[in-house]
């Protein structure tokens, strides 16, 4: 008890420090507004979605597409069908045949992304790389099949773009449509890895993004050589990408803050389901370089290894709550200072119930993914892969249910 109160009086205070740290960060990203008119020499948006099996949800995404802002003549989309087993192709084919803008559909090579590319690798760092070469713009934009974009989008793609040149734009995703308690813990996260991703890019920190809401230069992406060095990893074709560009132009990253730029997904359903999604997210992180991306998520393991540490000394020596508890609320105010301004952002409400429930058993979430997220399989789009430690072998393709 002696050594356990002031450690965690210690990290607990350098827990706020640095959450207060990430929330200037965050207050201090400029809100992007559109220009007062396109530049005449603006090419394109070339918009990038590999899908599998998404067709309950294309015709969201094609909906929240056709309504754009952005003039039609200013983008196009390129889809890629990872040998989809339902009627996505069809659903995308069909599509094609009415939109405004230009539409095409390609069929993942499978010798790209099962021997050609990297056996076992990324079959959607493979369909990038494929249709890339297809792709009239400069600006590659990406999303996902399960997404919806905000009206806005492209449009404040292209308006960062021309006001700052960056050769990669992170932009805002958030969890809607939550209904069950389950769903809604799983929001308050998320957002919480959105504001963190978004603080650290704005601090010339890059190590959080995700690919549901990106856009890069086709000319840096060949620069770097694309994916070469991590094509093996089927996940990471945000973050690996981030840092390759952020590591050759350092002041040329940016986060786009903009309300009608935020794009939209769903939680996951099921607890299965969600700790397969965790499991490919998490374990990733002893495939970065570097001991500034490697490092944080060690700190944060043993930050929350001494928090639960101090659960078992309350329960086993009551008077050590009137020491804990007050550190535990200082810890939560901290949270809560932080996850106010991005919640408010993504129009999220914040629920007193749902951040009480969180504070409890977020240190025994982040014990239990730190282990297994370094051990067994876990299932991807029907398929399944395992970690190892040279690279991120598929172990084979299943269907699941």
């Amino acid at each position: 008890m002696l050594i356990l109160l002031p450690l965690l009086l210690i990290l607990v205070l350098s827990y706020w420090a640095a959450l207060e740290y990430l929330r200037q960060q965050w207050l201090s990203i400029p809100s992007v507004v559109a220009p007062p008119a396109v530049r005449k020499e603006v090419c394109l948006i070339s918009l990038v979605v590999v899908v599998r099996n998404e067709a309950p949800n294309l015709p969201l995404l094609f909906r929240a597409l056709e309504g754009q802002s952005l003039a039609p003549q200013l983008f196009e989309l390129h889809l890629v069908d990872d040998s989809s087993t339902d009627e996505s192709l069809q659903i995308a084919t069909a599509f094609k045949e009415r939109a405004a803008f230009n539409v095409n559909v390609h069929r993942l090579n499978r010798s790209a992304a099962d021997g050609g590319f990297v056996a076992g690798g990324s079959p959607k760092k493979a369909a990038i790389t494929q249709v890339l070469p297809h792709c009239r713009g400069n600006i590659i934009a990406v999303t996902d099949g399960d997404c919806i974009p905000g009206q806005q989008w492209l449009s404040r793609i292209l308006s960062l773009w021309q006001q700052e040149q960056p050769c990669f734009i992170s932009g805002p995703v958030r969890y809607v449509g939550e209904r069950s308690l389950f769903e809604k813990m799983q929001a308050l996260d998320f957002t919480a890895l959105i504001g963190v991703g978004a603080s650290m890019l704005h601090s010339g920190r890059p190590g959080m993004c995700n690919a549901a809401n990106m856009a890069f230069s086709k000319q840096a992406f060949r620069e770097v050589g694309g994916y070469t060095g991590n094509e093996h990893v089927p996940s990471g074709d945000d973050e690996f990408l981030l840092q390759k560009l952020a590591k050759l132009y350092p002041d040329r990253i940016a986060f786009m803050k903009a309300e009608g730029a935020v794009v939209s997904t769903g939680a996951c359903g099921s607890w299965q389901e969600f700790v397969q999604q965790r499991k490919r997210w998490a374990g990733k992180w002893r495939l970065h370089k570097g001991i500034a991306s490697k490092l944080p998520p060690v700190l944060v393991f043993l930050f929350y290894l001494l928090i639960t540490f101090s659960y078992g000394l309350a329960f086993w020596q009551p008077a050590a709550c009137l020491y804990i508890l007050p550190l535990l609320l200082l810890k939560a105010v901290a949270d809560y200072r932080f996850l106010a301004p991005v919640l408010n952002f993504l129009k999220k409400p914040l629920s007193l119930k749902v951040f009480l429930l969180m504070e409890l058993v977020y240190p025994f979430y982040v014990l239990f993914f730190a282990l297994v997220a370094n051990t067994g399989s876990f299932t991807w789009k029907e398929r399944n892969y395992r970690y190892t430690t040279s690279e991120h072998e598929r172990t084979g393709v299943s269907r699941v249910g």
